[in-house]
């Protein structure tokens, strides 16, 4: 159903009257990037006399492919919380054309987007909430190479699962992060045995930051999980040295089930 209501609204997009829209002038030489204050979910052009692309979550690429047509037809961005239509201007002076557009909120351009519950920015605003808790796991912690990690609070907001848990180091050297993986693993593995591990990919990260000294915190968002008592959610933290320090906190199913709500 979700993907008809979108399919929809982008077969619409071929009916609304040019005029009406907002125009950006593009030019052969030159690669218009639109960034976006949400997540992008969908872009679609009418043409195909215009080469485009999201670049990553938050920022579209476009670029004419030849400079023989004026009129470049109509690009619709599908964000998080917008549904926005731009009319495609070719021109031929390159200080003319736009080089970096900035999508703002709107009321015209709001779109309920049945595919998200919540934005990225309504999941800042959640975590800054969560941030301003006190921990409510006290018993959840693990401790490596003079680091100690530890689950402060599991929070779930409809099918969205906010996880809250910091570090502590306790050496007088940098940590500097290489990368933080979570994984729901096996609860024993056994030598010499295959280890059953899932990945999972957030869907939002709080805290982005990659060195710290004395004490990290960070929130991150997964959609709401189930695995078996023989599992375990795992976060694994890793230095960048090759013999870097590596820490690793194991949450049980039960800690999962546990989680409260703001």
């Amino acid at each position: 159903m979700k993907k008809i209501l979108i399919t929809l609204l982008i077969i619409q997009s071929i009916f609304v009257q040019a005029q009406d829209l907002e125009t950006l002038y593009l030019n052969d030489n030159i690669t218009t990037h639109i960034l976006s204050r949400v997540n992008i979910a969908q872009i679609d052009l009418s043409t195909d006399l215009v080469a485009g692309q999201i670049s990553n979550k938050k920022i579209i690429a476009i670029k004419p492919k030849n400079n023989e047509n004026m009129e470049l037809g109509v690009l619709t961005i599908i964000g998080e919380d917008y549904f926005l239509q731009y009319r495609l201007i070719y021109t031929n002076n390159m200080d003319y054309a736009d080089k970096q557009i900035n999508i703002k909120e709107r009321k015209e351009n709001y779109f309920l987007n049945p595919s998200f519950e919540m934005s990225n920015i309504d999941m800042f605003k959640y975590s800054k909430r969560i941030e301003d808790l006190k921990p409510t796991y006290h018993n959840v912690s693990s401790k490596d190479n003079k680091a100690i990690i530890r689950l402060n609070n599991i929070i779930v907001k409809d099918h969205q699962i906010f996880i809250d848990y910091s570090i502590e180091n306790r050496t007088n050297l940098m940590y500097d992060v290489n990368d933080i993986k979570y994984t729901i693993d096996d609860k024993r593995v056994v030598k010499n045995t295959n280890i059953q591990r899932l990945e999972l990919e957030p869907k939002y990260v709080f805290n982005k930051q990659k060195t710290f000294k004395r004490n990290y915190r960070n929130i991150v968002c997964f959609d709401k999980m189930t695995f078996p008592d023989n599992k375990e959610f795992v976060i694994e933290l890793s230095e960048e040295q090759i013999s870097g320090r590596t820490i690793s906190l194991s949450i049980s199913y039960l800690d999962i089930l546990n989680a409260d709500t703001l």
